[in-house]
């Protein structure tokens, strides 16, 4: 019987510190059963009461012995009586919220595991009911309220919230690779005249404006000419880029958006495709002239390859704004619907696993291709670093540049916007979607009856809506 019990008591420890990250003996003292049935909240969940007093219906039930023999007092101190208080304790203190459903879930997973050692747990002679079939009614409770929880959580709203944080964090710190390794100072102008203590590169919200003033100057309605970006094929490339609806939808407010309108009309890119692709034409012959915009190291044919990879971080890095900004619409609607709102409708659940697949691709080729880009950089400021002697006033300023490129924060933002795509991906999975659905139909079944029951309109003292005559009850 000792070894039993210490058994128990190691294996409920070790339970209860891998989920909750606490002592199961500290938490709960001298273990001694309680009786909270008679006098529960009336706040408290219907079906945490009902557990409750199931479990005292198990403690009620379960005698302590002396020598061999039943006695009359209640078992206190023993790793069951410490279980089942501490069970109860945290039912009186529940609320439901935010992230009751990850509270309900982690208590229903630790059910679960104390369920699969029937061993350690088997049926005492003291008990009149079994400690794990209590456990199990205890957890098809668990289950209701877990179900209930997932279907008013919003924690879909939050991840892709999440994804697009990140997302917004990735363009910004990728734009000084777009600015500082290839280009020559006549496509970036803030570079030339630089001091030695070179300032960052604007952020993205400049950028998109000032591309944005300088796209309405070429139509007569704004500045014809950047402050930052020349007019090198690579620069009117950028501010083209910059320029289109889904890099001002990245960077916008919720209410500019509405007002400008949704990514994906037939003006969308506004020419950036087709301007990347005169940049990629030019770029892709053997050797380029200064016109091009490339730094004259980078201009002949032996570093073809390395053109190739930054034109490539262009086009991933616009492919991955695009789709981020084709996800705000999904964020304002997990925000008015909650999960259901997500997981209800097949295509639109469909549609957005889908733009997450393609966003997770995109990120992952702008990651190679920036790596190239960054290892040519590389070799070419060590060469210049051997020779420091001999080199000139803008080779430095380059090499001062460099230092804006933060590649150890890429690769964590990297790992960080894959991982929140595949939690977006969890939060929407069809298995979610099934226990939504069915959470909400019983919460219809449980209005419909109680309003059109007979019991509900004999209490009632106002005329009920004509809306309402066709589902009440039939009355007997």
């Amino acid at each position: 019987a000792q070894e039993q019990a210490l058994s128990e008591e190691r294996v409920a420890n070790e339970l209860y510190s891998h989920f909750f990250h606490a002592s199961l003996l500290e938490r709960t003292g001298e273990g001694v059963a309680t009786v909270l049935a008679p006098s529960l909240p009336d706040g408290l969940d219907t079906r945490l009461a009902q557990c409750i007093k199931l479990i005292e219906r198990y403690q009620k039930g379960k005698k302590s012995r002396f020598l061999g023999m039943k006695s009359t007092a209640t078992a206190d101190g023993d790793t069951r009586t410490r279980i089942l208080e501490e069970l109860k304790e945290w039912m009186l203190s529940y609320r439901a919220g935010d992230s009751s459903a990850k509270k309900v879930g982690m208590r229903l997973a630790y059910c679960r595991q104390l369920l699969l050692h029937p061993r350690i747990f088997a049926a005492s002679s003291t008990e009149e009911v079994a400690f794990l079939s209590t456990l199990a009614l205890v957890s098809r409770q668990l289950e209701e309220v877990a179900k209930e929880a997932l279907a008013a959580q919003r924690s879909g709203a939050a991840k892709v919230e999440r994804v697009l944080a990140l997302g917004r964090q990735m363009v910004e710190a990728v734009l000084p690779v777009l600015l500082c390794t290839l280009p020559d100072e006549a496509t970036v102008i803030r570079r030339a005249g630089a001091g030695s203590d070179s300032s960052p590169p604007p952020g993205v919200a400049a950028l998109v404006a000032e591309a944005v003033a300088v796209q309405g100057g070429a139509s007569g309605r704004g500045a014809a000419h950047s402050r930052v970006l020349g007019s090198s094929t690579l620069g009117r490339s950028l501010v083209t880029m910059l320029s289109a609806k889904h890099f001002r939808t990245l960077s916008a407010g919720d209410e500019e958006v509405l007002v400008d309108g949704p990514v994906g009309g037939a003006s969308a890119g506004e020419g950036a495709p087709q301007r990347l692709q005169e940049l990629h034409n030019e770029w892709g012959q053997d050797s380029v002239s200064r016109a091009s915009g490339a730094l004259e190291t980078f201009r002949d044919a032996e570093h073809l390859g390395t053109r190739k990879s930054y034109l490539d971080v262009c086009k991933h890095l616009d492919t991955v704004v695009y789709f981020l900004a084709v996800l705000r619409p999904y964020l304002r609607l997990a925000v008015a619907g909650g999960d259901l709102a997500l997981c209800s409708t097949p295509w639109l659940r469909e549609s957005l696993l889908h733009l997450l697949q393609e966003l997770e691709k995109a990120l992952v080729q702008l990651r190679q291709a920036r790596l190239e880009v960054m290892r040519a950089a590389k070799q070419q400021l060590q060469s210049l670093a051997r020779n420091m002697q001999r080199a000139k006033a803008v080779d430095v300023r380059w090499m001062q540049g460099l230092r804006h490129v933060e590649e150890n924060h890429l690769d964590t933002l990297h790992r960080s916007l894959i991982f929140e795509c595949l939690e977006v991906r969890s939060a929407v999975a069809a298995v979610r979607a099934s226990d939504l659905r069915a959470a909400g139909r019983q919460g219809l079944q449980e209005i419909a009856s109680a309003v059109g029951s007979a019991d509900f309109q004999a209490r009632c003292s106002l005329r009920q809506p004509a809306a309402l005559e066709f589902h009440q009850e039939p009355q007997r």
